[in-house]
């Protein structure tokens, strides 16, 4: 009943948010619900970057990812090796920031907002079966779970290069359309093929340009150009 009643005011918060461009602002308490509830208002996470990114903005003006929200205590970042993280990339590019400037193209608590908000729209819309027979009718989704901030970047980065598909390339909004329709499927589906093209294209060209200059005889350095 509780879940209903904010889908109710979330999908008004949303059309106006939309519809203002930013402007009328998703309050506090519905955004901090939006990022705890995992099936409440997928579409805050799979519409727009803007709208999704307004979602981890809180009461004390910082935005901070999931994880961060969850585990306020993590503050390791790349480059900061421990006895019980012995990695130089650990996740956050950056140490938090809650005071001040959060550095381009990161949220205050370090993370990248790519990254972050490319797992806010697998937390809303992936889910698994089971491989055993007796419940493989069971989908379920990952519910209050939250990926560590380094395995966070495993995961994106893999869907990235698995798929030739960008942050950008899933919203629905660039499709005209709603995530999970034919129309938004036929869309991603047509921006992968020609990311893929981009890709084979600049390989050829690499590789082209990597065999002309194989080609070109290079003096041996202990005769000198004259010998």
């Amino acid at each position: 009943m509780i879940l209903k009643r904010y889908l109710g005011q979330g999908e008004k918060l949303i059309n106006n948010f939309l519809r203002t461009g930013g402007k009328q602002e998703i309050p506090v308490r519905m955004r901090k619900k939006i990022r705890e509830i995992q099936e409440l208002l997928p579409r805050a996470a799979t519409t727009s970057k803007e709208l999704a990114y307004s979602i981890f903005w809180t009461s004390q003006g910082n935005s901070i990812c999931r994880y961060h929200q969850k585990f306020r205590g993590h503050k390791q970042h790349d480059g900061e090796h421990t006895s019980a993280a012995p990695y130089t990339v650990q996740g956050p590019a950056y140490s938090k920031s809650l005071k001040g400037m959060a550095s381009p193209g990161h949220m205050h608590c370090g993370c990248s907002i790519d990254v972050v908000l490319m797992e806010f729209f697998f937390w809303k819309t992936w889910s698994v079966k089971s491989t055993h027979p007796d419940f493989e009718k069971v989908k379920e989704p990952m519910r209050d779970e939250v990926f560590p901030a380094r395995m966070r970047s495993f995961v994106v980065q893999a869907y990235v290069i698995g798929t030739a598909l960008e942050l950008d390339d899933l919203y629905a909004i660039k499709y005209g359309t709603e995530y999970g329709t034919d129309e938004y499927t036929k869309g991603v589906r047509k921006r992968q093929v020609e990311n893929l093209i981009t890709i084979l294209n600049k390989k050829r060209d690499h590789d082209e340009l990597h065999e002309k200059w194989a080609l070109v005889k290079i003096p041996d350095p202990e005769f000198g150009m004259g010998a």
